[in-house]
Order: structure tokens, then C-alpha cells, then sequence
């Protein structure tokens, strides 16, 4: 069978983000005004595999946070982000993830 390229599976979103422990761990890398500009970022640095884009309300308005991966405790999702800072692609635009508990990404994520 045909293989899908790296990056190139459609990212997940509030579904997903409900069907995760409240008390996990993720990281948000960014937000950005479109759903697509936030699909393309994941897209073009290989990361819609475990990428999720989620819709949040921010100042009167919507952005879409990035997300990236799930993790159990604090301390793995740390490790995570360094080295997920540590890729080359991402090294350079100085991406600093924020590690966030699922419930508080819930919390703020905007209900269609």
C-alpha cells in the first residue's frame, strides 16, 4: 500500500480533545487566526500525525490553538518540547511549546 508522507494526515481537534484525561498533559506551540494557516503549519513541519487544531476564545475573538501530542505527566511532556525544539525546522523559528493540562486547553476551547 501507498505510504502517506510525514505530516500529511489531517490534524485533530475538538473531538479528540475531549476523548483525552483532563489531567494529561499537551503542548501548544502556537496560535494562529485561521484553521487553515494552523493546518498548513503542521502540515509543513511534519507534525499533523500527532498535531490536534483546536478553535479558542481568546480577547472577543477565535484563534486556533496548535497543539502537539499527549502526555501523562508533566515531566514527559517537558522532555517532549525540548525535543521538539531541538528538530531543525522548528530550531529556527525560536518556538518555545507552552505545556498545558488538558482540562485547561478544554476550558478555553471555543464551542461551535
Amino acid at each position: 500500500p501507498a505510504r502517506t508522507p510525514a505530516g500529511a494526515a489531517a490534524p485533530r481537534g475538538l473531538r479528540w480533545l475531549k476523548e483525552q484525561p483532563a489531567d494529561g498533559y499537551t503542548l501548544q506551540l502556537l496560535a494562529l487566526s485561521s484553521r487553515e494557516r494552523a493546518v498548513a503549519f503542521l502540515r509543513r513541519h511534519g507534525l499533523a500525525d500527532r498535531g490536534a487544531v483546536i478553535p479558542v476564545r481568546r480577547g472577543g475573538r477565535t484563534l486556533y490553538a496548535v497543539l502537539y501530542g499527549t502526555y501523562p505527566s508533566k515531566a514527559q511532556a517537558l522532555a517532549a518540547a525540548r525535543r521538539l525544539q531541538a528538530r531543525a525546522p522548528l530550531r529556527r523559528l525560536h518556538l518555545r511549546p507552552w505545556v498545558r493540562r488538558v482540562g485547561a486547553v478544554r476550558a478555553a476551547a471555543a464551542r461551535p
